[in-house]
């Protein structure tokens, strides 16, 4: 038998205090609009580092490539997982302290107010959608940022990558889902390097990291069980900084989806397939993003963060809800974009040389469709037959000698579910 000597109960709230910073909420800095690329000017210019930064994110990109390929082969014990895991975010946390200066520059020129600033200059005439979109990023700790350069989104992208891979390995989270979120990295650092990622020649072991990190979440979560306060701050993290990288694969997304829209109307097909291809592999990451947010126990979503939620509704008349989300908003006015453009070459389509660009599209649609019904499952293992928070809302606002029927969030989300067949009629 083998012992395994967990600390004194003493030494336990040290370690918790050293988690708790470890798993401290952070801010996330997000463009409003598009993804800023690594232009050949900005190359020209000759910036100190530059060159350094982009050779490290096309790096990561292609180890990330490399695990993706690895774990979608052969079943990997979970603690060889973690090992690769932890070898990847080294590179997140390499690229994090790379771009530091971005990140310092973001913390002290953008806040809540700049960030409801920017979003008001794209949201005219409706107030009620423009708190919606408000009240969403505050409680997020999203701030966005109307000009946001390369360096300062690629600065973002690594502290969130950093954020989850320090934490993955110590959730139970489904293991296509770890597949789905290194895939959706590999490409986000391959987009910012500007070089797509692709598979390294070999990879024999586990990318070797210091695990004095990982040693101290270990030792904390031996305890973690007995504190109440640590469980919920755990839930806090994962229920922020998954959201954090939803809105980052939204981001990616809509703007493959632009770039497919606009190779559809130009008639490259080719790239169009390419760009769908790549808006897929971010769609599936925002999923696994929800899969890992809700990585914690309903009783602790039902007692804690859904209150939390419910609380910061209550300025809403609408109250709180995940539409409310701006980056979802945009994800959806750009798909809509393009499922105009897939109207007009609905003749096209049909055509032999088409077939990449329709099994594209086709593979899209299935992803989209499989995002809403993972949702359904997130409300039925969170919530169950519980009303909205937005049915909530409405219900505070009527007359007590008002009835009103009201549908589960569960059943509301299966409605969607069969929305979205007839959504996108590929």
């Amino acid at each position: 038998m083998i012992l395994v000597e967990l600390p004194s109960k003493e030494a336990s709230g040290a370690i918790a205090l050293e988690a708790s910073e470890l798993y401290r909420r952070r801010s996330a800095f997000l463009p409003i609009d598009a993804v800023p690329r690594l232009s050949p000017e900005l190359l020209r210019e000759g910036r100190p580092g530059i060159a350094g930064v982009r050779a490290h994110l096309t790096e990561g990109a292609h180890a990330a490539q490399t695990i993706v390929q690895k774990l979608s082969q052969v079943p990997l014990a979970p603690f060889i997982t973690s090992g690769y895991i932890a070898g990847l975010r080294a590179y997140a946390t390499r690229g994090a302290a790379l771009l530091e200066d971005e990140l310092a520059d973001l913390n002290a020129h953008h806040n809540d107010d700049t960030s409801a600033e920017a979003v008001r200059c794209c949201v005219t005439g409706d107030e009620l959608l423009l708190l919606g979109h408000t009240l969403q990023d505050r409680y997020f700790g999203i701030r966005r940022v109307p000009d946001i350069t390369w360096g300062q989104l690629a600065a973002q992208v690594c502290s969130t990558a950093e954020a989850v891979l320090i934490d993955l390995p110590f959730t139970c989270i489904d293991f296509d889902e770890t597949i789905a979120i290194t895939n959706a990295l590999s490409h986000a650092w391959g987009i910012l390097g500007n070089e797509p990622p692709k598979e390294q020649a070999t990879i024999s072991q586990p990318l070797t990291v210091n695990g004095s990190v990982e040693q101290i979440w270990r030792q904390a979560w031996s305890w973690s069980s007995e504190t109440e306060s640590f469980a919920r701050t755990v839930a806090e993290y994962r229920w922020i900084t998954g959201h954090h990288f939803l809105n980052l694969c939204f981001l990616f997304c809509r703007s493959a989806l632009r770039r497919a829209t606009e190779e559809m109307g130009r008639q490259k097909v080719e790239r169009a397939a390419k760009a769908v291809d790549q808006a897929t592999v971010f769609l599936r990451g925002t999923t696994a993003a929800m899969r890992y947010a809700g990585n914690f126990p309903a009783h602790i979503y039902n007692t804690f963060t859904r209150p939390s939620m419910d609380k910061v509704g209550r300025a809403h008349p609408f109250g709180f809800s995940g539409t409310q989300n701006w980056d979802y908003a945009a994800f959806r006015s750009t798909m809509q974009a393009l499922t105009a453009e897939v109207e007009e070459n609905r003749g096209p389509l049909r055509e032999p040389d088409y077939a990449q660009l329709l099994k594209a599209l086709q593979v899209f649609r299935e992803t989209y469709l499989a995002d809403m019904e993972q949702h359904v499952l997130i409300a039925a293992s969170k919530v169950s037959t519980d009303a909205s928070l937005m049915q909530k809302a409405a219900r505070r606002g009527m007359p007590s000698s008002c009835s009103m029927k009201e549908k589960s969030g569960t059943e509301i989300l299966r409605d969607l579910a069969a929305l979205r067949r007839e959504e996108l009629n590929w």
